[in-house]
């Protein structure tokens, strides 16, 4: 009974709560009518956070080249790479890497200052010609890393020259192809020499090109026929012989004197080929003929010597006339065997006059001496 009575109580000052708030909201809802409604207050703006870090950056220049091209390399956005391992003193450093299938290639290690690292270094010159990778990496911290891509082209062709190999041995063909950077093809044919190549020498081809041979067998020697015409048979054939050929006498010969030949003297034969001759009887002289060719030569010398005499004569009569044109010779002392002269004791009696010469012109006087024995 008292537990209701309670219960009761409770439940009535309830209500009596619940209708004076009820009151109290209508009381200030009428109020609020003639008043202006509060502001709320402006949501506080949010600290301002610390700017955002640069992410790694890498960059080429130039961004494509061949085997062996330089290219500059900078790494930016590094602030942040802490230093390797437990050091606390000195600057951090980037590692430059060549990707490339897989495998890395080092391109060095460079000191970041202020977060920026540059560095050069040339495409390796056995890389492919293909799009490779070329890493950035902090080395106290492998994971801040920068990536770049670098196109590798073809190196330009080089060019060469076809080499002449017509007439060569095969070995000697592969010496020519080796030293202008060739390459020996396919090889056809039967023989000891190059009789075909399938590009003509001369052509310029990249270098690496194979050429194509075909052999032949070695070309029969020759030699030149000798010139036989007006020997005897004999004479011939040991001419021949010494040169690899045979002698062939016609079937109409007669004779033995060569009087024609074929193939002409001069001309180039493989050896051990047949000269064939014609031949004749040499012409025999008669005894009037004989005496004839005798009395001509006689003749001939008859004439020749009366000319020698005849030149002769004409030689000394020219000089004597000269002589008497030019020259006079004076006596200057008479020949006297008496003289004092005779008694010099050198002159083994020598008998002499003086004679004083005198020239047609000019005052001049020469003397000479006569000696006689």
């Amino acid at each position: 009974m008292a537990h209701s009575s309670s219960s009761r109580l409770r439940a009535a000052a309830a209500m009596v709560l619940l209708a004076v708030g009820t009151m109290f909201g209508v009381a200030t809802t009428a109020t609020g009518a003639s008043a202006a409604p509060p502001v709320p207050d402006a949501p506080a703006a949010p600290a301002p956070d610390a700017p955002p870090a640069t992410a790694p950056q890498l960059q080429l220049d130039p961004v494509e080249g061949e085997p062996g091209s330089t290219v500059a390399a900078v790494a930016t956005g590094f602030v942040d790479c802490p230093l390797e391992g437990n050091d606390d003193v000195g600057d951090p450093e980037v590692v430059f890497t060549w990707i490339e299938q897989g495998v890395s290639v080092d391109l060095g290690t460079v000191v970041a200052s202020g977060g920026v690292a540059s560095t050069s270094f040339e495409v390796p010159t056995e890389t492919s010609p293909d799009t490779h990778a070329v890493v950035a990496r902090c080395t106290g911290d492998a994971k801040m890393t920068a990536e770049a891509s670098f196109l590798v082209t073809p190196p330009p062709a080089q060019m060469t020259e076809v080499p002449d190999l017509l007439g060569l041995t095969l070995e000697d063909a592969d010496a020519r192809l080796d030293a202008a950077q060739l390459v020996r093809g396919a090889v056809s044919g039967t023989g000891d020499l190059v009789g075909e190549q399938s590009l003509p020498a001369g052509t310029e081809v990249t270098v690496g090109t194979a050429v194509d041979v075909t052999l032949q067998p070695l070309p029969p020697e020759t030699v030149p026929v000798p010139d036989l015409v007006g020997m005897s048979t004999g004479e011939a054939a040991a001419a021949l012989s010494a040169v690899g050929l045979r002698l062939a006498i016609s079937g109409s010969s007669d004779g033995d004197v060569i009087d024609a030949q074929d193939p002409a003297p001069g001309t180039a034969v493989p050896v051990a080929s047949e000269v064939t001759v014609h031949t004749t009887t040499a012409p025999s002289l008669s005894l009037s003929t004989a005496i004839l060719v005798v009395a001509a030569v006689l003749l001939a010398l008859a004439i020749i010597a009366a000319m020698a005499v005849l030149l002769r004569v004409q030689h000394v009569a020219r000089q004597r006339a000269w002589v008497a044109a030019h020259v006079r010779a004076t006596p200057v002392t008479p020949v006297d065997v008496r003289s004092a002269i005779d008694a010099l004791p050198d002159e083994r009696d020598a008998r002499r006059h003086v004679v004083r010469i005198e020239a047609h012109s000019g005052d001049r006087r020469h003397e000479i001496e006569e000696v006689r024995s």
